[in-house]
């Protein structure tokens, strides 16, 4: 019995009772105390454990000051490995433009309980500024409340959000077709360019068969040898007939490049040029490259000799 309680924190009331059944019950709750600490201390460690694997971190705004765990500090570059600062001394680490909001939001929530979901800009520990995302709720007595949550550093979510609106407005804007398709060959996604070249809109192409606009024939080079260029050079190239809506064909230029990820490849990008466009602007260059300087010289020589130009 002896040795049981001196696994339980603390043993020395071992020193008071004198009775059995006082001790009997004594080392009982001692036991019961200490197996509920193991269980929190397990709670605590999945907590932390939980809160590295998402980058994220804890904080508190309670009574003007802000208290959190050694990863906050970290982030924002504060000695402490345990934060506990004013909250007005940490809130000149927040960008100037997004102090009010930030500030607005916490005492919103403290006044009428809603949860808190913002993002905002911050001077991170080494000086860069970053993107922050926090979420909180009101916590503790009416009378004294807190504002506990989380804190994410959302970085590169920002700048990968931002290169994907870029992607996207290059993709809508492209002049030549463009399209998304699966590993499968199915339609993921096209640009008006593609609609206006094809006339098949988005809506109804999307989730089709690449055979759907793409007449080929015995003498173009299939797909298992399209797979094997790809292999090969990392991309294809070559003329493809497409077919389009309202009937004909419309022979382009399409070059094929494969989307990798870690998983294999998902996706395929397609760019189509349209040769008859390409054939049409080369015989008006030589038209301007010929026929122009022609009659300007002709025009030139007849000015010269005083005859008109025919």
């Amino acid at each position: 019995m002896l040795a049981r309680a001196k696994t339980a924190l603390p043993y020395g009331y071992l020193v008071k009772p004198f009775k059995p059944l006082e001790i009997n019950a004594t080392l009982t709750m001692a036991l019961a105390r200490h197996r509920a600490d193991q269980a929190l201390a397990v709670a605590e460690a999945r907590h932390r454990v939980a809160l590295e694997a998402g980058g994220l971190t804890d904080w508190e705004y309670t009574g003007g000051r802000l208290v959190s765990g050694g990863r906050l500090a970290k982030l924002f570059g504060v000695s402490p490995t345990v934060l506990n600062e004013d909250w007005n001394q940490f809130i000149t680490l927040v960008h100037s433009d997004d102090r009010p909001a930030l500030v607005a939001a916490v005492q919103e929530s403290l006044a009428h309980g809603r949860l808190l979901h913002m993002e905002f800009r911050g001077f991170r520990g080494d000086g860069v500024m970053g993107w922050f995302e926090a979420h909180a709720q009101v916590y503790g007595p009416a009378a004294k409340p807190s504002v506990i949550g989380v804190l994410c550093d959302v970085t590169t979510r920002r700048a990968q959000e931002t290169r994907l609106k870029e992607a996207a407005a290059v993709f809508a804007a492209a002049g030549e077709a463009i399209v998304v398709t699966d590993d499968l060959g199915r339609f993921v996604s096209v640009n008006p360019a593609f609609e206006s070249l094809t006339g098949c809109s988005e809506t109804e192409i999307v989730g089709s068969d690449w055979d759907l606009v793409h007449a080929r024939s015995e003498t173009d080079p299939t797909w298992t040898e399209i797979l094997e260029s790809l292999k090969r050079d990392g991309r294809w190239q070559g003329e493809t007939p497409l077919t389009l809506k309202h009937g004909g064909q419309l022979t382009v230029w399409q070059f094929l490049t494969p989307v990798p990820n870690p998983s294999g490849i998902h996706h395929y990008v397609s760019i189509f040029t349209d040769l008859g466009a390409l054939q049409r602007a080369e015989i008006g260059s030589r038209f301007w490259l010929t026929t122009i300087p022609s009659l300007v010289c002709r025009t030139v020589c007849c000015s010269r000799s005083g005859l008109r130009a025919p």
